[in-house]
């Protein structure tokens, strides 16, 4: 038995890739049918599509203001729709294929095929797993980049140094995509850079790792002025007390208990079994993500209850609404740029800020020959009211 037991428990043994490829597939399934795309996210969208018309990375197009907090996210997106044409379609496709490529590597990588097994069970009845695996937040995303820093953290087959720069440069694209998801591979981090050897090895990876995080952070300094998204500086500065801010936390993981009791069982396991049985490089982690949920009560955003933070999909708007809403917003954005004629132009044009004030003068000019026009029209038809008052 213990021999079939270790045989199974090969990643290439046939049965158990064929088991995870079904699970793969009703995953996929499932993402299909209940994927939904959140209000947050048509803060970012509402950016890519004004980007690409040559608006520049702003929400209101007058504004340079960064709404949005995961800059890498927002870029894929921005990419995608430059490629596909369609803003939605690009964000479900975009979700999905990074929450399966995540799903088949958390059976495939597992150590054994009970693990894998566990894996599978969890993520699937996982209801804040599935439902924010599409919603299009940047969750994929930051879920696939720590999966890739645990991997690169485990592996023994690169040098110190790549490894390390490896990590650094992991960490920092975590960053671009959620600040504060940060805090669940810090440990690690410490860890690895504890272990570098040398100063010079550390300072290396940490210059060249830290590239893409500091790049943005002057990108953002120039063009709006501030490092950080405008909705950090309005989260930190409500006023509220942080007794309030940790009530309101806390009332935040009872109320997902009532809705999604699977991932707050799941989780409290697995602390417990890694404080208990795992090693060193475990128990790291295990701090992060103890960080990270510590964190995550007193955050001043949990402060003000909000539906969507609820259960699954509660307080999202339809579909349909949405569509509608970018149909709404897309037409008079065709009528000043065309997205056919130069795409690419555009965008660079727009990251580099060279375009909104003649986007801005163009609007004007359209908004005061429609005042005139409507002016005109409305004297027109009460001249004859006027005259039949009149007489």
């Amino acid at each position: 038995m213990s021999l079939y037991t270790s045989f199974i428990d090969q990643p290439s043994f046939p049965l158990r890739r064929t088991l995870s490829a079904i699970a793969t597939i009703i995953f996929a399934v499932i993402l299909f049918r209940t994927a939904w795309i959140t209000d947050d996210a048509a803060i970012t969208l509402r950016t890519v599509l004004n980007v690409t018309h040559g608006f520049g990375l702003t929400f209101n197009i007058a504004e340079r203001v960064q709404t949005f907090t995961h800059p890498l996210w927002m870029g894929l997106l921005t990419v995608g729709y430059l490629l596909i044409g369609n803003v939605y379609t690009t964000t479900f496709a975009l979700a999905m294929i990074l929450s399966v490529l995540v799903f088949w590597l958390t059976l495939t990588r597992a150590v054994s095929a009970f693990q894998a097994m566990t894996g599978a069970v969890v993520l699937l009845f996982s209801s804040a797993f599935v439902d924010f695996s599409t919603s299009g937040l940047e969750n994929p995303l930051a879920n696939g980049l720590v999966a890739a820093f645990v991997a690169v953290f485990l592996t023994q087959t690169m040098s110190t140094v790549r490894r390390l720069t490896l990590l650094w440069t992991l960490a920092s694209l975590l960053y671009l995509t959620r600040p504060d998801a940060v805090l669940v591979v810090v440990p690690l981090l410490v860890v690895a850079s504890w272990r570098a050897g040398t100063a010079r090895a550390l300072l290396q990876s940490i210059a060249v790792g830290s590239l893409p995080a500091l790049v943005w952070t002057i990108f953002a300094l120039v063009y709006y002025g501030f490092p950080f998204a405008n909705s950090a500086y309005a989260k930190l500065a409500t006023g509220i007390p942080l007794r309030t801010s940790w009530a309101y936390g806390l009332s935040y993981f009872r109320n997902s208990w009532s809705w999604d009791p699977i991932t707050q069982i799941s989780i409290a396991v697995g602390l417990m079994l890694g404080l208990w049985r795992g090693g060193r490089r475990c128990r790291a982690l295990l701090g992060g993500v103890c960080a990270r949920a510590v964190a995550w009560p007193g955050h001043p955003r949990l402060a003000v209850p909000r539906p969507a933070r609820r259960g699954p999909r509660m307080g999202c708007v339809p579909r349909g609404l949405h569509v509608r809403a970018g149909l709404d917003l897309r037409e008079p954005l065709d009528q000043v740029f065309s997205l056919e004629t130069n795409r690419i132009g555009l965008l660079v044009a727009a990251l580099f800020g060279l375009t909104p004030e003649l986007v801005v003068g163009a609007l004007r000019k359209q908004t005061d020959t429609i005042k005139k026009e409507l002016s005109s029209t409305e004297a027109a038809a009460s001249g004859p009211l006027i005259e039949s008052v009149a007489r």
